[in-house]
């Protein structure tokens, strides 16, 4: 196993929380203008699944049904 996949290992192994943050520094460490993009990809994705809730095309489900 070579160094990258044991790392990969490790990062599974930690609770969703900290891989989520640790994506998010990830992401801040790259060039800002592919920052920028990324978050304006998120924003446009939270638009458009709250327009799609508010129209009645999507429900929501509760936290125990989506797991």
């Amino acid at each position: 196993m070579n160094d990258l996949e044991a790392l990969k290992l490790q990062v599974l192994a930690l609770p969703a929380a900290d891989r989520a943050s640790l994506i998010e520094d990830i992401q801040a460490s790259f060039d800002p203008k592919v920052q920028e993009t990324v978050d304006k990809d998120k924003a446009d994705e939270i638009e458009r699944r709250r327009k799609a809730y508010r129209e009645g095309r999507v429900g929501t489900v509760t936290l125990e049904e989506s797991r």
